[in-house]
């Protein structure tokens, strides 16, 4: 015989067979599909979260795997330093948090569950997948892996899950930040403060980010859903839903650079329907223009001077 041959003998007939090897799987990659599972009912979802993973194999122990996520925008945030405080006014790219809770608890909408794990990532592009790749985010408050220094914020306990995770995403900007975790910030291009970042969204508004050599820097660490799984063990069977011919829902609040990928995202039919709705809006109410903001003078660090507040 020879390789990828065999001989198999049955009763009077012999039959020789030759095998061919299609494809290789990994053995626990082969497991997970041929497992038999139950249905699974997941805690409610957060209306800010893009992703999540729930786990409830563990021992009895039910974790869940949240991505939330902060719009690209410009943004004001506050800052401590010493006895002074500062206001900053920002382009901020996509920004998401990671969170990982924890509960034994068999209602999983029940206020029961542990957040373990807060970490805060920027990304140049809007998440689109488990290997969408993310930096750790230029802001205050944040460790060199992304984790979160709360501080004195935070939410009420007795909260669901799901509004947990929408307070913590939707307010994390408005928290007051302060010095105490500055050795770990890094800002873009790496500058020493917030002064070259607040100059470029003044002059070159929303969409500055986008070429900040950060986001294909090899020097500088990639995170991605997939990434953060594999540090708890976990390999997640992905099943994309794709909805075909559907115009994308359109945020509120969108910055320019926001409306320029949403609007590039749509096909040239989705298009001219926009455009003419546009001209019907305009003739409907031709005076309705929005006001331009002043620019405020700011100090050496881009900052400008606030209220000092704890």
């Amino acid at each position: 015989m020879i390789d990828g041959e065999r001989i198999v003998v049955q009763g009077d007939l012999v039959e020789l067979q030759e095998l061919r090897t299609i494809r290789q799987v990994p053995l626990n990659e082969w497991l997970q599909r041929i497992n038999v599972t139950t249905p699974v009912t997941l805690p409610t979802i957060g209306r800010t979260q893009v992703f999540a993973h729930y786990d409830g194999t563990a021992g009895g122990v039910k974790r869940f795997f949240i991505l939330s996520e902060i719009p690209a925008a410009i943004r004001s945030i506050e800052k401590n330093i010493g006895n002074s405080a500062r206001r900053y006014r920002l382009a901020f790219p996509h920004t998401y948090i990671w969170f990982v809770a924890e509960t034994a608890e068999d209602n999983v909408d029940r206020a029961s569950w542990a957040i373990n794990e807060y970490r805060c990532f920027h990304a140049r592009d809007r998440y689109n997948g488990i290997d969408t790749e993310m930096v750790v985010a230029f802001v205050p408050n944040i460790y060199g892996d992304g984790r979160i220094c709360w501080g004195a914020t935070g939410v009420d306990p007795g909260m669901t899950l799901a509004d947990r995770i929408d307070k913590l995403t939707n307010e994390w900007y408005l928290s007051r930040f302060n010095t105490d975790l500055d050795g770990y910030t890094h800002y873009p291009r790496g500058a020493a403060n917030f002064r070259d970042w607040v100059i470029e969204t003044r002059e070159g508004g929303a969409s500055i980010y986008r070429n900040w050599p950060e986001w294909t820097d090899p020097n500088v660490t990639k995170y991605t859903v997939r990434r953060l799984l594999e540090e708890h063990g976990v390999t997640p069977t992905l099943t994309n839903i794709v909805l075909p011919n559907e115009i994308p829902a359109v945020e509120t609040n969108m910055t320019f650079g926001r409306w320029d990928e949403w609007w590039t995202s749509l096909d040239p039919q989705q298009r001219t329907r926009a455009q003419i709705s546009l001209g019907n809006l305009a003739l409907d109410d031709p005076e309705n223009l929005p006001e331009l903001e002043e620019t405020p003078e700011d100090s050496d660090d881009g900052g400008v001077e606030i209220e000092y507040r704890r």
